[in-house]
């Protein structure tokens, strides 16, 4: 049969905890309006724990990653900002035999302060810097007025169209 456990304040435990000093527990029970049970309960409580109240361990459900699974994945991206998500769960599928989906791993970097567009914008940083790296080359041919755009969609950087104005 499931228990019928009403919520009982920390306030109420802590004078149940005070009132056994001088009464038993059927007087407390009678005086609190609790079952003798509870106050049973609660004086156990105490005086295993030195608290009236039980805190858990963890808050919530277990986390499918372990935080050396998460600094493995942050080991990835390190290496290459530009993975994809489907790329990562990939990896750690092979390497690391953990099955997670990509929701997963995107909100244990999020956790940890790494969103997609930080590493995006680290990705268009490392393009700026390879944009300058074939300019300077060009620039020392003395070409006439020789205009350069690089257009680069979010995942492939290494398309350059080349655009000659006279």
């Amino acid at each position: 049969m499931p228990a019928n456990r009403c919520y009982i304040s920390p306030e109420k435990k802590w004078l149940i905890i005070t009132l056994s000093t001088t009464l038993n527990p059927h007087e407390i029970a009678h005086y609190t309006g609790v079952s003798t049970r509870t106050v049973h309960r609660v004086l156990a409580l105490w005086r295993d724990t030195g608290s009236v109240t039980r805190t858990p361990l963890q808050n919530g459900r277990p986390r499918l990653l372990t935080t050396s699974q998460v600094d493995y994945i942050e080991g990835l991206l390190e290496r290459r900002p530009d993975m994809h998500l489907s790329e990562i769960q990939e990896d750690i599928a092979e390497v690391l035999d953990v099955h997670v989906s990509e929701c997963t791993i995107s909100r244990s970097l999020s956790r940890r302060g790494i969103s997609r567009n930080r590493r995006a914008a680290h990705t268009n940083r490392e393009f700026d810097e390879e944009q300058d790296q074939l300019q300077a080359p060009i620039a020392e041919c003395n070409l006439p007025e020789l205009h350069i755009h690089f257009h680069a969609p979010s995942s492939d950087y290494s398309r350059v169209v080349l655009h000659f104005d006279s």
